[in-house]
């Protein structure tokens, strides 16, 4: 009986020591220069289209805005200050 505690004992050492080299050998890869230049380059390419696609909706929601609400006549001083109504007559 303590033959097979000990062979069960050994069964279960052995899977953690080989789960363990499968998790320094991922741990080794994800750290290398390579891996973290990739990794630094894909984050960088998000961040930029990110930025562009809010930048777009955050102009387009205040070009539609400034459209609606170009003739309040506070706004009007601001559009001719500005020069906005060049933009809002190309529309």
């Amino acid at each position: 009986m303590t033959n097979k505690a000990g062979e069960q004992t050994e069964s279960v050492n052995e899977k953690t020591l080989k789960e363990l080299r499968r998790l320094n050998r991922q741990l080794a890869d994800r750290n290398s220069k390579k891996q973290t230049f990739i990794r630094g380059i894909y984050r960088g390419v998000g961040a930029a289209i990110g930025a562009t696609v809010i930048a777009a909706i955050v102009l387009s929601a205040l070009s539609f805005s400034i459209e609606k609400l170009e003739n309040v006549p506070v706004l009007d001083t601001l559009i001719e200050k500005f020069n906005l109504n060049e933009g809002l007559e190309q529309r």
